[in-house]
């Protein structure tokens, strides 16, 4: 192979490289990427007020009922952690399906609070919200989702297939 080929080899190869990263650009993150995170040192609330442009009233409002929401999850997520201690406890001993059951079943009550407790706070952060503002709230159902699921940490990246 003689020098002249084997740089034309080589352009050839970046030509192809530089065609795949122009392409990854412009088709933009895959469907199974999340969409970027909120920005760091952002809340969660504060990201919402902004969105929804609300008022310095309406603000206080807002931070009143987050405060009584956090206070309700606190309390919920402190009368869980035993539970969770006690059913997983179970694994250094014998099962006993009634304890493990009822156990279970207490949990999944919690859980379930949890959940209807945080949407009845979005519920009630729609009531305070003008017309306009209402049209807006779609749009933060999707911070308020990745918030909610990600327990407000970045998640790392999903593992390469080879």
């Amino acid at each position: 192979m003689t020098t002249n080929s084997l740089f034309r080899l080589g352009f050839y190869a970046l030509v192809l490289i530089n065609a795949v990263l122009i392409f990854l650009l412009v088709k933009g993150p895959s469907p199974g990427r999340p969409p970027i995170p909120l920005e760091k040192g952002t809340s969660l609330m504060k990201t919402i007020g902004e969105k929804l442009n609300l008022t310095s009233g309406q603000m206080d409002q807002y931070e009143n009922m987050a405060k009584q929401h956090r206070q309700v999850m606190i309390n919920l997520q402190e009368e869980q952690r035993p539970l969770l201690r006690s059913y997983f406890e179970l694994l250094k001993s014998p099962i006993e399906q009634d304890s493990s059951d009822n156990l279970l079943t207490e949990i999944l009550i919690l859980e379930r609070r949890k959940l209807t407790t945080t949407y009845s706070h979005f519920e009630e952060l729609k009531t305070i919200l003008t017309v306009d503002q209402a049209d807006q709230f779609e749009s933060i159902v999707d911070d308020i989702l990745r918030v909610l699921l990600s327990g407000e940490k970045k998640l790392p990246p999903p593992p390469r297939d080879f």
